[in-house]
């Protein structure tokens, strides 16, 4: 697992233009307490989906909404799953992306929703009505961080 620890590489220059530092576990998850959406992506019969979610994050783990019939609660449970978070400012030609991938399911046992359904919780991105809860326990996380 890659969790925690690992701190950041070097910085790395590519001739006079942007410097890349890979970014270590911590400060990847220090940056997803930053946000509260991004995309889930996960492929399934050869075609990646990528869609936009708010999520909540609980002792490692990444919980987000989707609707009980919808792609998202058909499939995730048999694929690895990915959430990517970022953000970019392109005229400083600077910015960040961090991912977690790892395996998902349903949030079943009562304790749990009953956490996830306070009255601050993420927005719902997709279409229908998203009362399914998905847990995403992320056993790689990784990122990158540019500077001009």
């Amino acid at each position: 697992m890659n969790r925690t620890g690992d701190d950041a590489a070097p910085t790395v220059a590519v001739g006079d233009g942007p410097a890349f530092e890979r970014l270590g576990p911590t400060a990847c998850w220090d940056l997803l307490h930053e946000r509260d959406f991004g995309r889930i992506c996960f492929s399934v019969e050869e075609v990646t989906h990528v869609l936009l979610t708010g999520y909540v994050v609980e002792d490692h783990t990444v919980y987000f909404r989707s609707s009980a019939f919808g792609p998202v609660a058909r499939q995730v449970e048999t694929r690895p799953v990915t959430l990517q978070i970022d953000d970019m400012q392109a005229h400083h030609q600077a910015g960040w992306s961090a991912t977690f991938t790892g395996s998902a399911h349903r949030v079943q046992d009562a304790p749990t929703m009953a956490s996830l359904w306070r009255p601050v919780r993420p927005t719902a991105w997709g279409h229908g009505i998203e009362t399914l809860w998905i847990a995403l326990d992320p056993d790689d996380v990784r990122g990158q961080r540019v500077r001009a």
